[in-house]
């Protein structure tokens, strides 16, 4: 149960009302959309088309109408599918005995590993480390020849960088900011 509640946390399950009022008042705020007070106060029944989009796209960890803006308030853009699939690879590694440590490379807000840590302390296993492998500032400029014209660097998606203070913060949040979680800045 508590496996199945951190997911729910990292995704934003529990919270997708308040964050398609958020991205309501956005739309109203640029002026896209006239601000309705009972749009607002029971979003889910006003816009019931945007926040099945909306739980369709967290479920499969996509950004809502594909868009990186719309990124939301989860912890992991992975989706409950791929959460899901870590957590089948995570019992087969403990099933099978499997020995070594859990890394996960590019990170963004951490949710994956704050999964693999609350796994890991919800079985009482010791002694694996949880590495964290980021550069914390987001992608890179694309200088490869098949990467020309794609721009998701940090001047383009804000969104996508993320501090390594704030991924530990999310860790502090979900109690799970131990010893053994290692930060391994990638230049």
């Amino acid at each position: 149960m508590y496996l199945d509640l951190l997911k729910r946390c990292l995704l934003n399950e529990m919270y997708l009302d308040d964050e398609l009022r958020l991205l309501y008042l956005r739309a109203c705020l640029s002026g896209e959309e006239t601000f309705d007070f009972a749009t607002y106060h029971d979003i889910r029944a006003a816009l019931p088309e945007q926040f099945e989009k909306l739980r369709a796209a967290r479920s499969i960890g996509q950004f809502m109408d594909r868009n990186i803006r719309n990124s939301g308030f989860s912890h992991t853009m992975i989706g409950r599918a791929r959460l899901n699939g870590l957590h089948v690879c995570l019992d087969k590694i403990i099933g099978d005995g499997i020995p070594g440590d859990l890394m996960e490379c590019g990170v963004w807000r951490g949710g994956a590993c704050i999964f693999m840590a609350g796994y890991l302390r919800d079985h009482g296993i010791g002694g694996r480390k949880v590495i964290l492998a980021d550069s914390f500032e987001g992608l890179p400029v694309s200088q490869k020849e098949p990467d020309k014209g794609l721009q998701l660097d940090k001047s383009a998606y804000p969104e996508l960088a993320v501090s390594l203070d704030e991924v530990k913060a999310n860790f502090a949040a979900y109690g799970l900011l131990e010893a053994h979680i290692h930060f391994l800045k990638i230049p």
